[in-house]
């Protein structure tokens, strides 16, 4: 008998469908079974992607089709996750216009990255905070705990035990976090893409003992020539994957063994403002001159 798994609503809000009752009632061909979205948590890191059914934490894929119903539009992150989940696996779902997000949460990016084969942080997802913290605790402390659309550092916090990750997520019950891996580190990389033109390298580096080093947390930010020509590659290339034009991409250097790690790719990237403004406008200004001329450098 084929089996259909149907991903709908949230288990605790009182107005989910109970679509597999009603299925099973009326169509006896096909062996039904409902998760609900906060059931799932999702681990996904350079060269693994998996979506798990926390009540037994088996993946989810084995399923001869999956129904998406994710109708209230706050979660369509994680559709577009879970989609590109199914699509990894070559299992038909519906409705494969989940596919049409633009990937600004961090999860979603994380997915991206893991599609494009570069290095990113472990992270782990779940609507359920308790499900996040208990699951994502196998990444060990410290970790990070950030909002998966937070901007410019903010809900971010480096958390070191396991009562302080569920203190946050419990008192912040508005948020959706994600949990990632934390990588030592003594500053961090913005890498300023613009068509094909040379990036910008901006090295940000923490304030008095935060472990943001944005400059919009009080990071000091100074221009530098020291990426290797690899990680320039790879920001370029992520850009355009995302369909960014002009973006920001972070990336940090591990401090225990000199690894490069992609953070996040920011569409609207701080231009007028932050850190080597006039470096920015300086790139800026080609870049229109380029883009406005006949030779288009997005080509």
């Amino acid at each position: 008998m084929k089996k259909v798994l149907i991903l709908a609503g949230i288990s605790d809000n009182g107005r989910s469908t109970p679509y597999e009752k009603y299925l099973k009632e009326y169509i006896k061909d096909y062996d039904f079974r409902q998760i609900y979205l906060d059931q799932l948590y999702i681990s996904v890191r350079p060269g693994k992607f998996e979506i798990y059914n926390a009540h037994d934490n088996a993946p989810i894929h084995d399923h001869d089709l999956v129904m998406i119903r994710e109708y209230s539009g706050q979660f369509l992150d994680l559709a577009f996750v879970i989609a590109k989940y199914f699509q990894a696996h070559k299992k038909p779902f519906f409705n494969e216009n989940y596919l049409i997000y633009r990937p600004i949460s961090k999860i979603a990016q994380a997915v991206r990255f893991y599609e494009q084969g570069v290095d990113f942080p472990a992270t782990y997802y779940s609507l359920s905070g308790e499900t996040l913290i208990e699951k994502a605790k196998s990444l060990g402390f410290p970790m990070i705990l950030k909002d998966r659309l937070g901007m410019h550092g903010s809900s971010n916090y480096l958390v070191n035990s396991e009562t302080e990750a569920l203190d946050i997520v419990r008192q912040n019950s508005h948020i959706k976090f994600i949990a990632q891996e934390y990588l030592p580190n003594d500053h961090d990389y913005r890498v300023l893409v613009m068509g094909g033109h040379q990036p910008v390298q901006i090295k940000r580096t923490a304030a008095g003992g935060s472990h943001l080093n944005n400059t919009s947390q009080g990071g000091k930010g100074e221009l530098v020539d020291e990426l290797p020509k690899k990680i320039l590659s790879e920001s370029r290339e992520l850009a355009q994957a995302f369909s960014i034009d002009v973006g920001g991409v972070d990336v940090v250097q591990r401090k225990t063994d000199g690894r490069y790690f992609f953070l996040e790719i920011n569409n609207q990237p701080q231009l007028a403002t932050g850190a080597e403004v006039p470096a920015k406008m300086k790139m800026f200004k080609e870049y229109l001159d380029g883009y406005l001329s006949e030779d288009d450098p997005r080509e």
